[in-house]
């Protein structure tokens, strides 16, 4: 038997952040599966913490000696490793804290530190200000950075800087390389892999969006679009989420290939657990999606509004969810079949959003019917079918040869896909709510349907 560890480390304020759903995912499992979670919270320092921060940055043994500059920097970062160690390099950069080569040891006065940091609310203020010291070239560099997200390729800032930057500013300086290296001395961002860097905090990161008045909704959706429109697909793919962020900054009009973009970046999100990011997505591309798009892109506008119902569902929003169904059941344009995806997600929720596990029952029964699919003979004769669907089902399974199923087709027909997604809708309900024979039923239509025609997609809808 082999053990293994795995080590998380994460900002607890960063709830949207797709690591932190993950966890969350493990925690809801760990009972199941057996596995043990073992929570570690860095807390901010106390004061004393603090002081010896300090006394190990300037090389200095007596804590009586640098309490007083201590209690100073714990009121201004309320303890803040990072903050701290800023608010430090800050104190320096104004000649606050400076090092006497005549007596050889670092002196301050406290008096003027409180009184010339008292502006001093936050360490984006801090970062700012190291910033506003730097060439204007390199400030505009770290405000294009910080618009790629929390981490970014050489490559793609190479070309935003060539394609887009560039042609705002005459005269700017065409090294990239020899800017993004003084970035790096100043320990703003840090190599994380032969092409890519990351931000060496988020705060670094927000400091650099809000440096000065460049970075508005216009420039980042100018950004964005150069970025949709000149990047290989490869290249937008792994740059997906910040582009269609940038993107859905700006203020645009409706365009079928920007609703398109949102409903990958959507996927892409649901796909790693990113519900909250997954739901905004789906809104933005439904925002995006042109007047006519009922008749013209249909499958597009269907996607979108039954992954934003399912994702508004799953973090529990029932009332977002219930209206995106309420929207595609009421478009004469559907047909039953189109309809099915979002009536699976009001099927979840009467029966595990809101425990109505009859009511949801009888609601998949409704719908089957709708779309051609009754397969209840009569309610009073379901013991009956129950006791009949068993023997008949077990007995032909019985009788198929394995080389059956290695050879069954995946079902690609849209009814049956409906079908089978809704039976097995209508079975979970059927045993929650004690149903026996509902459930036995349902359980034996969904082998019939699978074992003996088609495998179902895992995703088909």
């Amino acid at each position: 038997m082999v053990s293994s560890i795995v080590v998380f480390t994460y900002s607890k304020r960063r709830t949207k952040s797709i690591l932190h759903n993950r966890i969350q995912t493990l925690r809801a499992k760990n009972e199941k599966f057996g596995f043990r979670i073992t929570d570690i919270e860095l807390e901010n320092f106390d004061i004393d913490d603090v002081n010896a921060v300090i006394m190990t940055m300037l090389s200095i043994d007596n804590d009586f000696q640098t309490l007083d500059l201590a209690e100073v920097c714990f009121k201004r970062t309320l303890g803040n490793p990072f903050f701290l160690i800023e608010f430090m390099k800050m104190l320096q950069a104004e000649g606050l804290l400076a090092f006497n080569l005549g007596i050889m040891k670092w002196v301050w006065d406290v008096s003027r530190i409180e009184d010339e940091t008292m502006s001093t609310a936050n360490v984006v203020y801090l970062l700012q200000s190291r910033m506003r010291r730097l060439p204007t070239d390199i400030q505009v560099l770290l405000q294009y950075a910080a618009c790629l997200g929390s981490k970014f390729s050489l490559s793609t800032l190479e070309f935003v800087w060539k394609n887009h930057a560039l042609q705002m500013m005459d005269g700017a300086e065409s090294d990239i390389d020899g800017l993004l290296g003084v970035v790096g001395e100043e320990n703003f961002v840090e190599s994380c892999g032969e092409d890519d860097f990351r931000w060496v905090h988020d705060k670094v990161q927000e400091a650099a969006l809000s440096l000065s008045n460049l970075v508005t909704p216009t420039f980042q959706l100018g950004l964005g679009i150069c970025l949709y429109e000149g990047l290989d697909g490869p290249q937008v793919e792994t740059q997906l989420f910040d582009v269609a962020d940038l993107i859905n900054k700006g203020n645009l009009t409706a365009k079928v290939d920007l609703a398109a973009l949102n409903l990958r970046a959507a996927k892409k999100a649901r796909n790693v657990a990113a519900l909250q990011s997954a739901a905004r997505y789906a809104a933005n591309g439904i925002k995006q999606l042109p007047i006519d798009s009922w008749t013209t892109d249909r499958e597009l506008a269907l996607t979108l509004y039954s992954i934003g119902a399912d994702m508004e569902w799953a973090l529990g929003n029932i009332d977002a969810a219930e209206e995106y169904i309420r929207v595609v059941l009421d478009r004469e344009e559907c047909t039953e079949i189109e309809k099915v995806r979002l009536q699976v997600v009001k099927a979840r929720i009467l029966s595990a959003g809101q425990n109505r596990y009859k009511e949801a029952a009888e609601y998949g029964l409704v719908v089957l019917k709708k779309i051609g699919y009754k397969f209840i003979w009569q309610r009073s004769l379901l013991p009956v079918q129950a006791l009949t669907l068993v023997t008949r089902t077990s007995s032909r399974l019985e009788k198929l040869p394995v080389e059956h199923f290695e050879n069954l087709g995946i079902m690609t027909d849209r009814k049956y896909q409906a079908i089978v997604v809704m039976l097995h809708n209508v079975q979970r309900a059927a045993y929650n709510a004690k149903n026996i024979y509902l459930n036995i039923v349902t359980v034996c239509k969904i082998i019939e349907q699978q074992s003996f025609v088609f495998l179902l997609p895992l995703k088909c809808f």
